[in-house]
C-alpha cells in the first residue's frame, strides 16, 4: 500500500532486512542514514539506507578510516 507524504526504508546491509516506514518530516527523528553516499574499495560510490545499529557501525568505520588517514599523513603509518 502506497501513502503519500510517508517515506518507506530498508536498511541495505546483506541480511538486515530492519525497515521503517514513517511521515517524511519525521524521517531523521529514527537514527537512520537515509541516502547515505558511501564509497566501496572498488572507488564506486552508491547511496544506501542504513538502520540505526549499521548507521553506528558506518561512523566507527569511517572513523577508523580518518585516524589511519591522520597517522599516514603524520608518517606513522605501519
Amino acid at each position: 500500500m502506497y501513502e503519500e507524504g510517508y517515506c518507506n526504508m530498508e536498511c541495505d546491509v546483506k541480511g538486515c532486512g530492519l525497515k521503517l516506514s514513517v511521515p517524511v518530516d519525521e524521517r531523521d527523528n529514527y537514527g537512520w542514514e537515509v541516502q547515505r553516499e558511501v564509497e566501496g574499495s572498488d572507488g564506486t560510490t552508491r547511496k544506501v539506507c542504513l538502520c540505526p545499529v549499521h548507521s553506528i557501525a558506518y561512523h566507527a568505520a569511517r572513523k577508523a578510516y580518518a585516524e589511519s588517514i591522520d597517522r599516514l599523513l603524520e608518517g606513522d603509518a605501519k
